[in-house]
């Protein structure tokens, strides 16, 4: 039902809400493969309604891996106290 929803917005030209995507990666999070009890997700969250909705109902956000330089050539990790920054103040 979440990626019949998906497409729909998708044909629409949208951007899905930030509800939808956490819905569809909670599946995922929480399907109970003992395996797969770490992930990383690459472009998301992309804004702060992103990041607020995932932590109020899906995880807490415990890293966040960047680029320091436009050459992408340095990486830097914030692990430390995240509740200090916010998605804004971290790019």
């Amino acid at each position: 039902m979440i990626g019949v929803e998906l497409d729909r917005y998708a044909i629409q030209g949208q951007q899905p809400p930030a509800e939808v995507l956490v819905r569809l990666l909670k599946k995922i999070i929480y399907c109970g493969l003992p395996e797969n009890d770490k992930f990383i997700l690459t472009n998301f969250p992309e804004v702060t309604d992103q990041a607020k909705e995932f932590e109020a109902n899906c995880a807490k956000i415990t890293a966040m891996i960047y680029s320091t330089s436009e050459s992408g050539s340095h990486v830097e990790i914030k692990g430390n106290n995240l509740s200090l920054y916010n998605i804004d103040s971290m790019f």
